[in-house]
């Protein structure tokens, strides 16, 4: 399994084995493919010295489909089990598949056993309680939850169903802010696809970084930490097209992306004769997206992402769900040509270092140049 993100751990930490490990699984989550769920297991017994914990996040599920599907919440907890129980057996038929000693190790609960824990009912009620009271809490744990569903889902749901869609956040924090307790052994290390800011926030509560005050009504005991991994062969999907403030369409950040990371690489036809759309990958080669992600990648003056490699698009600094992947089209084309009119050269980033323009190599000024080092295409910078 490759990791990707270590929060609040460090690798030789990890190669001690002391970590009590658990793995939470959450409905409806397309990292959770069966690949992903044996790979994460591997991992954690390989890594631990202790029984693996894997979470069914079920009932915790059901104040989304309060949401979503308009249901009561005896319905929508129905449902979120209904939902917990074909997960359980797509886990199960995983595990079946592995070594006899490791299905040993592995212990699986659902969001009921959590909730069933004394420990978790006060921690809880004193969440609730603080978020009643403090509204620096409370506009964190409200947009962690809009940046954990994205824009487009709030505003499917509509904005009045945000005081259900919080509770999700405010149980999790409850469950896991000291770790996961259960049947007398505290569960630490969170091995997880795809985080999000959900997972910083609680890294904050526990180290008393944020909410200082919720941290020692909480009685914290131990360090949490958190890792992202993936399955080495798991093709990630992580933009998907969608409305564009500064084009009509767009390409948006499905999850939270991390500085340095690749986000997609550019596909399509290789011609040799350039159009509006074409991604030059030297003085006289283009890639046609045509039907690919690519065809819908914006400009901007200010841009959240650099090239490597010609073709990849790759994190120039953190980006979240939601978030517009753009690049400055300097870093990949030297100059116009016949293929685009003057008028559509306008430049509408809407970024407070917008030139006015689309931008071209040629035309990129030596700051941004030695701004844009290493995220500037190859051919740009080595052919003459």
């Amino acid at each position: 399994m490759k990791l990707v993100k270590l929060l609040n751990i460090e690798s030789e930490q990890l190669s001690h084995g002391n970590e009590f490990i658990y793995f939470g699984i959450s409905l409806n989550n397309k990292y959770f493919s069966d690949l992903n769920i044996r790979e994460h297991i591997k991992w954690s017994v390989e890594n631990s010295k202790h029984s693996i914990l894997i979470i069914i996040a079920d009932d915790i599920h059901s104040f989304n489909y309060q949401s979503i599907y308009n249901l009561g919440e005896k319905e929508a907890l129905k449902k979120a089990r209904i939902s917990g129980k074909e997960e359980r057996a797509k886990v199960e038929e995983v595990i079946g598949s592995l070594p006899h000693k490791t299905r040993e190790l592995i212990k699986i609960i659902h969001w009921r056993d959590i909730h069933s824990e004394p420990i978790f009912q006060k921690r809880l009620r004193h969440v609730k309680d603080y978020f009643a009271k403090n509204l620096n809490f409370q506009e964190a744990c409200k947009e962690v939850t809009i940046k954990s569903l994205g824009q487009g889902f709030i505003h499917n749901v509509g904005q009045s169903k945000l005081p259900i869609l919080v509770n999700y956040v405010l149980s999790e924090i409850a469950a896991f802010a000291d770790g996961v307790w259960h049947k007398g052994d505290v569960y630490r290390l969170h091995s997880y696809p795809g985080l999000s800011e959900l997972d910083d926030l609680l890294i904050d509560i526990n180290t008393s970084t944020r909410f200082p005050d919720l941290t020692k009504n909480l009685e914290i005991t131990g360090r949490i930490s958190v890792i992202e991994g993936y399955a080495n062969d798991f093709k990630e999907v992580k933009v998907s097209v969608g409305e564009s403030q500064i084009d009509k369409k767009g390409l948006i950040a499905r999850r939270r992306i991390f500085a340095g990371e690749i986000v997609y690489s550019v596909s399509g036809t290789i011609i040799d004769c350039p159009t509006r759309y074409t991604f030059p990958i030297s003085n006289c080669l283009y890639i046609d997206p045509y039907g690919f992600d690519g065809q819908y990648q914006n400009h901007s003056c200010s841009p959240n992402c650099g090239i490597r490699n010609r073709n990849q698009i790759v994190a120039l600094r953190d980006i979240e769900k939601g978030d517009e992947i753009t690049i400055d089209y300097a870093m990949i084309g030297f100059s116009y040509g016949n293929e685009i009119s003057p008028e559509e050269l306008f430049c509408n980033c809407g970024s407070p270092e917008c030139r006015g323009r689309l931008g071209c190599f040629q035309e990129l000024p030596l700051e941004k140049r030695s701004k844009y080092e290493g995220f500037i295409s190859s051919y740009l910078t080595v052919e003459k």
